[in-house]
């Protein structure tokens, strides 16, 4: 077994997380349970090593598009003298997928960037749900920027605001993206959160320092996403329920007893 690499980040911003050391590699800490699975997978082949890379900069691949100081994105490399580069990227691929590791192209195809691995985290649902939505275009970018004010590593613009809906996200409220206007969704977020009545600034170092405490207000919130196709309606809603219409359907947040109506036309 070989690994080598490094992961490397200066703290510009206050982070919630620290990155841990892996081996030579400096990871999320819900990434070295899955590395480690990785690694007592490889070993139950007899000739087969594998190694651990930090992936090079990506130059089309920057700030809200970059995974790569979040301590997510990872080079996995395997080698058998008897398998071909196919197959050995085709074995690296059924091996690190089953355990929630994304693969950065769309397919096993060899070159530069098939071995390059994403691990998504407490993450992987605001990607999801921005796709279920209809706004794939923002998923992406607001994994990253999560990901990055995650680690403290965000340089952008904004960083109390997105590291607010970044972390309402992460203790289960849906806000939308990750775009650092405090719009209607972010604001109930707030409200389900029980953090409305605060400062911004409070209620941002409420959800990084204090994440167990927002989560044991907000155990009992459910949320969910309507779509109705091709179709005018109207949603009320009543009691301690509460709707917003996004791009192609509408959020509820549910916080207690109450009422849905939903008039079709």
């Amino acid at each position: 077994m070989v690994l080598r690499g490094l992961f490397y980040l200066e703290d510009e911003m206050e982070a919630r997380i620290k990155l841990k050391r892996h081996g030579p590699l400096y990871v999320a800490p819900d990434l070295v349970t899955p590395l480690n699975m990785l690694i007592e997978k490889v070993k139950t082949f007899e000739n087969l090593r594998l190694s651990f890379e930090k992936p090079e900069p990506d130059s089309h691949l920057t700030g809200e598009y970059s995974m790569l100081e979040t301590g997510r994105e990872v080079r996995f490399i395997v080698k058998d003298e008897v398998l071909t580069l196919e197959e050995e990227l085709g074995l690296m691929w059924a091996l690190a997928i089953p355990l929630k590791f994304t693969p950065i192209e769309r397919y096993p195809i060899p070159g530069p960037r098939q071995s390059v691995f994403h691990f998504l985290g407490p993450w992987a649902l605001l990607y999801e749900r921005l796709l279920a939505e209809g706004r794939g275009e923002l998923s992406w970018p607001s994994v990253c920027i999560a990901a990055q004010c995650d680690v403290g590593a965000w340089r952008g613009d904004k960083p109390i605001e997105r590291n607010v809906q970044a972390q309402l996200h992460r203790v289960g409220i849906n806000c939308g993206p990750i775009d650092g206007i405090i719009g209607p969704r972010t604001v109930t977020g707030l409200k389900a959160a029980r953090l409305s009545n605060i400062s911004l600034e409070t209620a941002e170092k409420e959800l990084r320092e204090q994440p167990s405490a927002v989560l044991k207000k907000n155990k009992r919130n459910v949320y969910g996403h309507l779509v109705i196709q091709n179709t005018e309606y109207s949603v009320t809603t009543m009691g301690r329920i509460t709707s917003t219409r996004v791009n192609n359907g509408t959020a509820f947040a549910v916080q207690g007893p109450g009422r849905i109506v939903v008039d079709v036309e």
